[in-house]
């Protein structure tokens, strides 16, 4: 009795192709070339692989069928597939000068400019707000980081800023303007130079730069 042409369907290089293909879900990276003429009887179910090793060098091709059939093939493994991680860059901000100042320099918006560093370095300042009317201790070149050591210490009101000077004399309220000889924060003592009498005055720092004198 003949045998219908539907009989040896599956050639090897189909099965070598589906194996390849198997394989690659193993993260398993193979040139399986098995022979490519070798015919082998049709499987109406899917045909299953397994390793043989645990290095996937040998693999069991089996049709799980009435009067199915298995067979061993070697994989040619190369390697296994590296699953590259994305790679996610982090940038740094820094805060750098647009261009040169001088020592005692108050420190602006304009002055500054946000960058984002491929790699960090002496990046202590985040936001402009961190160093915005600072003084300079010292000259610094146009593109420099600026770092705590280039700044004098933060305060309300700076040595040298001009002061509004409120006293109160009964039930008035007269104001004066003035030249801080000292640096404070609100609530300290600081003195203040009358810009019209030369006078020295004391008084508590308020907001806004505000002194109030009690006479």
């Amino acid at each position: 009795m003949s045998l219908s042409k539907n009989v040896y369907a599956i050639s090897g290089l189909e099965i070598s192709y589906n194996l390849k293909k198997w394989l690659e879900k193993q993260n398993i990276i193979a040139e399986p070339n098995f022979a490519k003429h070798r015919k082998f009887r049709d499987c109406g179910k899917k045909i299953e692989f397994e390793k043989v090793f645990d290095n996937f060098s040998l693999i069991k091709a089996s049709c799980n069928e009435l009067n199915g059939w298995s067979i061993f093939l070697k994989s040619n493994y190369v390697n296994r597939k590296q699953k590259k991680k994305k790679e996610t860059k982090k940038s740094f901000i820094s805060i750098r000068l647009k261009y040169s100042h001088e020592k005692g320099d108050l420190i602006t918006k304009n002055s500054l400019e946000i960058k984002n560093e491929n790699k960090k370095s002496d990046n202590f300042y985040t936001n402009v707000n961190q160093v915005m009317g600072r003084k300079l201790k010292q000259n610094l070149k146009k593109g420099m980081i600026v770092k705590p050591r280039h700044l004098f210490q933060k305060f309300d009101a700076n040595q040298g800023d001009q002061i509004i000077i409120m006293s109160k004399i009964g039930s008035a309220i007269v104001s004066s303007m003035g030249i801080s000889m000292n640096p404070g924060n609100i609530g300290d003592i600081i003195e203040v130079k009358n810009s019209r009498s030369g006078k020295i005055i004391k008084g508590i720092l308020k907001k806004n730069k505000i002194i109030q004198v009690y006479r």
